[in-house]
């Protein structure tokens, strides 16, 4: 992507310690050190300096286990701290977005975009609403950066996930993925009411049969995930009773109970619940989320 000038984040690939000074010469500071294998906010750490980026890559060193590719070591890249605005009318949404796009026999298709929650800090992803409520110029702006991104890395007949950051300069690409987001498929047939499933279309992808590539939105429909505080922590007590009474919940799914550990640099790893939502009214649905957060009820014991 960078030999081809689509806008993405600087970055210098750190393959020991060797490359700790050269790294932050190359990239200044603030920054983020990240995994070159990880995903929803796990293993990154923000460094402000030189002497903190050496204790975070100490840091990356004893915490860090490759869950993508077990048993494989990974490499790191330092990368520009990119500074979001937000393109949102709704002021809780994030500085971010997710374009999910089907490419067969070398057409790209965007089959929809996702508005994001805030993230929960450090760097760990809360939680997507699908369709979008951007306003249609800035649609066109981020589909035409998906778009470059794609032809400019040749991938055919997949379908992808790119999340794109919202900055003073234009959408920058944060990531490509090939696969759908998450539990898009689930909320993408629940957001179109049963009409459009993703699965099925893959399949046909795989087969070389033509797929679908239109989209009719008839609701919102999100998922929310709830995190630790920064930290590590054991969980004294959880309960998920005032979930069930929020209204845009479908679907409350529980992970954690009392006695588990939880850490907050595994990101979305060591997630409290998972809920899927769904609402005609965007904002409904956007108040919902968040008040997930504050209905849920732990008791934590810091370790």
């Amino acid at each position: 992507m960078k030999n081809n000038n689509i806008p993405i984040p600087k970055f210098f690939e750190i393959s020991n310690e060797d490359d700790l000074e050269k790294a932050a010469e190359y990239i200044g500071f603030p920054s983020l050190l990240k995994p070159n294998y990880g995903g929803g906010g796990y293993g990154i750490l923000l460094v402000e300096n030189l002497d903190e980026l050496r204790k975070a890559y100490y840091k990356e060193g004893i915490s860090y286990q490759n869950i993508i590719l077990e048993g494989v070591a990974t490499t790191f890249n330092l990368e520009e701290y990119m500074i979001g605005e937000n393109w949102n009318s709704i002021d809780a949404l994030a500085d971010y977005c997710s374009v999910e796009s089907i490419i067969q026999n070398g057409e790209i298709y965007h089959i929809g975009i996702s508005d994001r929650t805030k993230l929960v800090s450090p760097f760990r992803e809360s939680g997507y609403i699908i369709p979008t409520s951007l306003e249609q110029e800035k649609v066109s702006e981020i589909e035409s950066v998906a778009t470059e991104a794609l032809k400019a890395l040749g991938v055919n007949n997949i379908v992808t996930h790119t999340e794109i950051k919202f900055t003073s300069e234009g959408p920058k690409i944060i990531e490509i993925n090939g696969r759908p987001g998450g539990t898009v498929p689930f909320r993408l047939k629940n957001a179109t009411c049963g009409e459009y499933d993703l699965f099925v279309e893959m399949a046909k992808l795989s087969l070389g049969i033509p797929v679908n590539t239109k989209v009719n939105y008839k609701k919102y429909a999100a998922s929310k995930v709830v995190h630790c505080p920064e930290g590590i922590w054991k969980i004294k007590k959880v309960d998920f009773k005032n979930l069930e009474e929020i209204k845009s919940i479908t679907l409350l799914i529980p992970i954690r109970s009392a006695g588990d550990i939880v850490d907050s640099y595994n990101g979305i790893e060591d997630l409290i619940c998972l809920s899927y939502l769904e609402n005609e009214n965007v904002i409904e649905l956007v108040n919902d989320m968040y008040k997930i957060d504050r209905e849920i009820r732990i008791q934590y014991e810091l370790l």
